[in-house]
């Protein structure tokens, strides 16, 4: 930790989502008081003299009776109430690509609306647009859990597989984003993080479960048809989840002075040589909708 860098409170809004638990484990290393915000915890007391505010909440498939409303644009509200009158000098939001509050998806829309509310305070804030964030294999996050296989039963994939991602590694996030809350001199505005390999999503599929594996793909009158009838997916969820995200973060992480690490790291291409310290994949897959991911 820099010397220059910020040392009062830091206040953490979703501290429980798959970015929130790794940053607050970053965060609680080093020496600054952090603020964890839950469900009825005070935000407006715990930010009254904090100098820093990350806003992770959010969701790409919120679950009944939770909306995108209430998960993306409700919490920001909260945020900007919060933020008015306290000491807070810099804002720090995860977001998405296609963040928009005209856009006729409403997962972006809701972002979009979040972003121009963050703006409005007047406070210094960074935005990241986000590719998938894909964890480490003991801790694979919504996204890659969701492509996990149960024995041999075909993983459903939204979109025809050949759609193309830039997926962020999670620690990644969590570095920009540490760096962006903490360091003065980073910069504000809006920015694109994403990794540096671009993949099919059949391609990630089968990095995931360490072989390749049968995949059902749902696209087109298909998929609308399976948003329909499950409560956990939405319409604009499976538009998210089928299009190309292709991004170039190279700037980002030169801005922030960051290193991004390719999926290799960690998720190896099939086939390819694994290394004999390389940790173990998982084999069980968590109770999540096969087809559906948070952002955070």
């Amino acid at each position: 930790m820099d010397d220059s860098w910020t040392r009062g409170p830091v206040v953490l809004v979703g501290a429980s989502g798959q970015v929130g638990g790794a940053l607050q484990r970053r965060l609680d290393d080093l020496p600054l008081e952090v603020r964890p915000i839950g469900r009825g915890d005070d935000l407006t007391h715990a930010t009254r003299d904090a100098d820093t505010l990350i806003h992770l909440a959010g969701a790409i498939a919120p679950r009944r009776p939770n909306t995108f409303e209430k998960a993306n644009v409700g919490t920001t509200r909260a945020v900007l109430r919060a933020v008015q009158g306290s000491s807070v000098r810099r804002v720090v939001f995860l977001s998405f690509p296609g963040a928009s509050p005209t856009s006729p998806n409403t997962f972006l829309r809701t972002k979009g609306e979040a972003e121009e509310m963050l703006a409005a305070t007047g406070v210094p804030t960074t935005i990241f647009r986000c590719d998938h964030i894909i964890g480490p294999p003991s801790e694979p996050g919504p996204t890659a859990t969701a492509f996990l296989t149960r024995g041999d039963h075909a993983v459903a994939v939204l979109g025809t597989g050949r759609q193309r991602w830039t997926p962020v590694l999670r620690e990644d996030v969590v570095e920009a984003v540490l760096h962006a809350a903490l360091e003065p001199a980073t910069p504000a505005g809006t920015f694109d993080l994403a990794g540096p390999d671009a993949v099919t999503v059949d391609e990630l599929v089968d990095r995931v479960n360490g072989r390749e594996v049968r995949k059902r793909h749902l696209h087109g009158a298909a998929a609308h048809v399976i948003a329909a009838l499950l409560p956990s997916l939405h319409a604009s969820t499976v538009e998210i989840m089928a299009a190309d995200w292709v991004l170039d973060g190279g700037p980002t992480a030169s801005a922030f002075g960051i290193t991004r690490h390719g999926l290799d790291t960690l998720w190896p291409r099939v086939g390819a040589p694994t290394s004999p310290s390389a940790p173990a994949r998982p084999t069980t897959r968590t109770p999540e909708s096969t087809t559906a991911a948070d952002t955070n």
